[in-house]
């Protein structure tokens, strides 16, 4: 069983599209889980509408690592992935993780692919002025990976810091200093929309908290050097 797990506020413009996109996996064994983030838009009339198809928890507004760590507290299965709402999944991204995961001695994280893709519904002059690569990116976030449970369980919870940016990276960043195995697959996995309302392009003024993690790592890192010393 793989427990799909989508955290959302105010996502009523993307996310029965995001939602579709999981149902529609070629991968049978799964379990949807939406986590509603204290949403006050038609977040969860949409959720609502996908019926028993999906199980839809309510909370206040916590953040993006609140929620994901809401949802895996509720989860049953024995893999974890997550999902954007804005984002979509290519139809067989499960399936060819699972294959990957269970064929694999070291029960390594496994990423896919991502493209991106500018949202149509953005007017002409608004798309004009957004780049995007529109090749295919090694995908090294949280809605492109499949992950067991046991590694979960070792790697830990998310920050729930509810304005900081970059829990993801932040958690990443843990992965390697354990020294968890890691794959990417060539395949893409995941289509990335980019649109006016992305995080990290909503929030420039707080890419400062990158700086934050990566110096609350490096600090990890020479404290576990001290203690191998001492």
């Amino acid at each position: 069983m793989v427990s799909v797990i989508i955290s959302v506020w105010n996502g009523e413009n993307y996310l029965g599209e995001a939602i579709e996109s999981v149902l529609r996996q070629d991968y049978a064994e799964k379990e949807v889980i939406l986590v509603n983030d204290g949403s006050t838009d038609q977040t969860k009339s949409i959720i609502k509408s996908f019926g028993s198809r999906v199980l839809c928890i309510d909370q206040e507004n916590k953040g993006l690592g609140a929620g994901r760590n809401t949802g895996i507290r509720r989860a049953s299965g024995d893999y974890f992935t997550f999902l954007d709402h804005d984002d979509l999944w290519v139809p067989n991204k499960l399936s060819m993780q699972m294959k990957e995961l269970l064929s694999a001695n070291d029960t390594p994280l496994i990423f896919t692919h991502v493209k991106q893709f500018i949202c149509p519904t953005l007017p002409e002059e608004e798309r004009r002025k957004i780049h995007v690569d529109a090749s295919p990116l090694p995908g090294y976030i949280a809605g492109t990976m499949l992950l067991s449970r046991q590694r979960f369980q070792e790697i830990g919870y998310f920050s729930e810091q509810k304005k900081q940016l970059g829990e993801f990276i932040e958690w990443y960043l843990k992965i390697l200093e354990l020294k968890i195995p890691v794959k990417m697959l060539s395949e893409i996995g995941l289509y990335r929309r980019v649109h006016n309302n992305n995080m990290g392009r909503r929030d420039l003024s707080r890419r400062g908290d990158y700086l934050k993690i990566l110096k609350a790592s490096l600090d990890r890192r020479r404290m576990q050097q001290l203690e191998l010393l001492a």
